[in-house]
């Protein structure tokens, strides 16, 4: 049995569309491959971003991709039977994670946000999700910066493609200012000698709007990779409605993290983010979003 994952989006929800195949594979000991034909001709922060990662999937071979029209020439060499897949898709719709399992050739397409794919078989996905070791100076720098607070905690605020005018359809929104101050605010009851690591697509906005009563340090000029695993060194963490910062967090390996992650991923009816965010994390309400426009999962 074959398990096909289209990749799509950014490294967070590539890592979410992995995670779900992995564990669908190793259930029904199958074979896992990846198609990242959504990923061609793709912008800003659509890009192949696995390879940071020691991963165990090979991408699966051209002349074996199933028809969908992207590139039909592809598959014509190939026989009928082997281009038969049956497709399980996910843009929201919270399957049933105990029937993703098929006893022929799967196709996942969609995003697939929620650790209820994988839990099962979440200590394999942390092992295939390990960093690489190849990473900047600067990234030495701060992973010792890091080491050095007994409670670190990284605050991760996602602006730029969620902001008014991007995309004025999407439905998607920045996490307003009141919330990470709250967040910060909240782990301080139990860890008062925080000290604070943000990171942003948007520095110049977060140092001029972001104040706290603890140190506070921004990374920026890093590979995202790189900033995921520098918010997974740290020992707490804030995580924007983001799956970027959602994995930064999952990957904490402290015993005694907390993460804090807002009640609402989308601002629209059923947006609430009781479905990705795991129970043991701290839910806080969104303060003053800016809304962005139409749902695309991110």
């Amino acid at each position: 049995m074959r398990v096909l994952v289209r990749l799509r989006g950014g490294l967070g929800n590539q890592m979410f569309q992995y995670a779900t195949g992995r564990a669908i594979a190793l259930e029904s000991d199958g074979h896992l491959e990846l198609d990242l034909r959504a990923l061609y001709g793709q912008r800003g922060h659509e890009f192949y971003g696995l390879d940071a990662f020691r991963i165990e999937a090979p991408m699966c071979p051209k002349w074996r991709l199933p028809n969908d029209g992207i590139d039909a020439r592809s598959t014509l060499r190939m026989p009928k039977f082997l281009r038969r897949y049956h497709r399980l898709q996910d843009f929201g719709s919270r399957l049933d994670p105990s029937q993703l399992v098929q006893c022929r050739n799967t196709w996942l397409q969609g995003y697939f946000q929620s650790e209820v794919y994988f839990a099962k078989h979440s200590d394999q996905i942390r092992r295939e999700f390990r960093f690489k070791d190849e990473h900047s100076k600067a990234v030495d720098h701060w992973l010792a910066r890091i080491g050095e607070k007994r409670n670190s905690v990284s605050v991760h605020v996602r602006r730029g493609d969620y902001l008014p005018g991007f995309n004025e359809n999407r439905s998607i929104a920045t996490c307003g200012v009141g919330y990470f101050q709250a967040a910060v605010v909240r782990l301080a009851e139990t860890a008062p000698d925080l000290a604070v690591f943000v990171f942003s697509d948007d520095t110049s906005w977060v140092r001029e709007n972001l104040k706290f009563a603890h140190p506070t340090e921004f990374v920026s000029g890093n590979r995202p990779d790189e900033d995921m695993r520098l918010m997974a060194a740290c020992r707490h963490n804030v995580i924007a409605n983001s799956t970027f910062s959602w994995w930064g967090a999952w990957l904490n390996p402290h015993s005694d993290k907390q993460i804090v992650a807002p009640d609402r991923w989308r601002y629209k009816s059923g947006g609430a983010s009781d479905w990705i965010v795991p129970e043991s994390w701290i839910k806080l309400p969104v303060s003053d979003p800016y809304r962005a426009g139409p749902h695309r999962p991110s």
